[in-house]
């Protein structure tokens, strides 16, 4: 391997190493702030950004449709209130039950779930986003895929470092 290609795996497996490492240290933060057990919170008054324990919920499975490894579907507190997507991970039935995760900060709108998760829900207006990604268990996984990219970003690194000392060693001799 020649100094150009040593360099450019250098570089390669140092961008590489650097952005996991920051997404790494992002979940992890997340993970080593969530408490031991869900907040238990009615839907309406459920904080944002914070693992919780909704009883109160039913789901509107007529409305369940999958995209992109995620199941989405519309819930509403029990007792009335306003509705709000769940967004759950992989191919998972819709179904009645208490659900766990957080609310994604802010509201969006129906435009913006179609254009970033390609999902089309009936209604109209801005709803929020209930989403088991603020889960110890998600964010377990996530972690862990995590820091098996930044061993594989790092290995390059090694590599690339590897290859461009033989590759100065070899035009010094």
């Amino acid at each position: 391997m020649g100094k150009l290609a040593s360099t450019l795996l250098v570089a390669a497996g140092a961008v590489w190493t650097l952005g996991t490492a920051w997404f790494a240290a992002n979940i992890g933060i997340a993970l080593s702030r969530t408490a031991d057990a869900p907040l238990a919170a009615r839907a309406a008054d459920a904080p944002g950004e914070r693992w919780v324990r909704l009883e109160d919920v039913e789901p509107r499975c007529d409305t369940r449709t999958t995209s992109r490894s995620y199941t989405f579907f519309l819930a509403a507190p029990k007792g009335g209130g306003a509705q709000f997507v769940v967004q759950r991970v992989g191919d998972v039935p819709c179904q009645a039950g208490p659900l766990e995760g957080g609310f994604a900060p802010g509201t969006y709108t129906r435009d913006f779930l179609q254009k970033r998760f390609g999902v089309s829900l009936p209604g109209e207006g801005e709803v929020r986003i209930f989403t088991e990604a603020l889960s110890p268990g998600y964010l377990k996984a996530a972690l862990g895929r995590m820091l098996l990219f930044l061993a594989m970003g790092f290995l390059v690194f090694v590599v690339g470092l590897r290859a461009m000392k033989r590759a100065r060693s070899s035009t010094r001799g």
